[in-house]
């Protein structure tokens, strides 16, 4: 059973510059909406800036969490990794997906979780790997 839930992006602080940090810009759209779009530091700009120069010129990483309708996380950023995309084969999420949420979705997706403890009003993600699955996120009808 899927159940809907935020994708949120929260700001911290690190002490190093490390490949594969998520960093958020915004872009803006031709009716001056915008959005967030999220890029990752590669190996190549961690041998070129110095932390302070890198968190100075394009600010500081995100981590990824999943809450409900009540801001109880569902699922922390390292539990986040499984992107069902309607096969039979479930895909690793990327940051095309990722992006397409924050973009066309406003954040907002669904997880897999168990249908028993839903119930009894507890979001109890169905694990693959240790890790959740996410799809996109649609409307009740």
């Amino acid at each position: 059973m899927y159940y809907p839930v935020e994708l949120r992006l929260s700001n911290y602080k690190p002490l190093l510059l490390e490949e594969g940090m998520l960093i958020p810009s915004i872009k803006y759209l031709e009716d001056e909406d915008s959005y967030i779009e999220l890029w990752e530091v590669t190996e190549e700009m961690v041998r070129r800036y110095s932390p302070e120069e890198f968190f100075s010129e394009f600010g500081y990483p995100v981590e990824l969490s999943l809450l409900d309708d009540y801001d109880h996380v569902i699922a922390e950023h390292d539990q986040i990794a499984w992107w069902d995309n309607d096969t039979d084969k479930l895909e690793y999420l990327t940051l095309k997906y990722i992006n397409n949420i924050l973009r066309e979705d406003e954040g907002y997706v669904e997880v897999d979780v168990d249908s028993f403890y839903v119930t009894a009003d507890i979001l109890e993600p169905k694990l693959f790997e240790d890790k959740v699955i996410l799809r996109r996120f649609r409307e009740i009808e």
